[in-house]
């Protein structure tokens, strides 16, 4: 069983017909997310060198604890196939991308942080694409045998 209702309309598409692979896929999403959080938790207690908490000015100190947050957040709902989980995930990203952008030594990976991030959220999308073009299809097909 699924969570990922958009509408009413919609759940013929995106209730229990979700294909295997579009589950495991978020499911792999879920986990890099969870990866993405536990590095920025890492960071901010001090693992891997100087605590986040003390780099930088408030701002990218307290970007550092959101992104640890939601990033967590973001890969629960992901698992659970929420669409707020993608939501999340988004804003997640754009914050992340921004703070890259705009302070030198915010990301430790900046060009592969903002590429993933970037990569990640496009095959989410093309993938939603395809499932919805695909069940459309379906009852395409099933309204044809019917007349």
């Amino acid at each position: 069983m699924t969570a990922l209702h958009l509408d009413s309309y919609s759940n013929h598409i995106w209730s229990d017909n979700l294909p295997l692979w579009f589950i495991a896929l978020a499911r792999v999403g879920s986990l890099c997310l969870m990866a993405a959080g536990l590095y920025y938790w890492a960071d901010l207690l001090g693992v891997m060198g100087e605590s986040g908490l003390i780099r930088g000015n408030w701002e990218q100190q307290s970007l550092r604890v959101i992104l640890a947050c939601s990033f967590l957040i973001a890969a629960l709902g992901l698992w659970l196939l929420a669409f707020w989980g993608v939501v999340v995930w988004s804003v997640s990203a754009m914050i992340e991308i921004a703070a890259i952008i705009r302070w030198d030594g915010f990301a430790l990976y900046p060009l592969a942080s903002i590429l993933l991030q970037i990569a990640g959220l496009l095959f989410v999308l093309l993938s939603c694409a395809l499932v919805y073009h695909l069940a459309r299809k379906k009852d395409q097909n099933i309204d044809k045998a019917r007349t």
